[in-house]
């Protein structure tokens, strides 16, 4: 209910380890979506190799302290690179997307979701870069409705969002989409 209140557009970014899936939902419709070949564990790769330091030790330091703004300045400034670099693609990409539907009244929102809720920082790091609000996608927002409920109230969703919110995709049909199939007439 929150997600389908927002204005204009709204992106959903989903990072993974090796890959990133971009998805352009226009008043509450998924328009457009698009892959792309780089993730989290690309990103610590790169980061990595041009300070010789091992991807553990990249993960464990954006994990815990995000590297925006680190002591370590050479540190910091490899972090915000490779990042800014891929916050590029994904605005290219949503640039993209809005010339390709004739859509010129700017994102309200990012949604982020997937790994990126493991590095500390990311999504003030990513509002300040992009220029557009983003937050973290938050499953537990659907139980706000409520047709929609958990009948275990302690179970707590796992960390990857993502796998959940296919899953809850998959058994919530729209109402328009009810009588929809793929038979022919005949």
């Amino acid at each position: 209910p929150d997600y389908i209140k927002l204005p204009h557009a709204t992106a959903l970014v989903d990072l993974h380890e090796t890959t990133t899936r971009i998805a352009f939902i226009q008043h509450g419709q998924l328009r457009l979506t698009r892959y792309l070949n780089k993730g989290i564990a690309s990103l610590t790769q790169e980061i990595a190799k041009e300070l010789n330091k091992s991807p553990e030790e990249i993960n464990a330091i954006l994990q815990t302290q995000g590297g925006f703004g680190h002591q370590d300045e050479q540190l910091s400034r490899a972090i915000q690179k490779h990042v800014v670099l891929l916050l590029n693609d994904i605005q290219f990409t949503l640039n993209s997307f809005g010339l390709k539907l004739n859509f010129y009244d700017g994102i309200s929102k990012i949604l982020i979701s997937g790994a990126g809720k493991r590095i500390a920082k990311f999504i003030s790091f990513c509002t300040d870069t992009l220029q557009t609000p983003c937050e973290l996608f938050d499953v537990e927002k659907i139980f706000t409705d409520k047709k929609i409920y958990k009948k275990n109230k302690n179970i707590t969703l796992p960390e990857d969002d993502a796998g959940v919110s296919v899953a809850l995709g998959a058994c919530l049909n729209a109402p328009m989409l009810l009588d929809f199939n793929l038979r022919r007439k005949g």
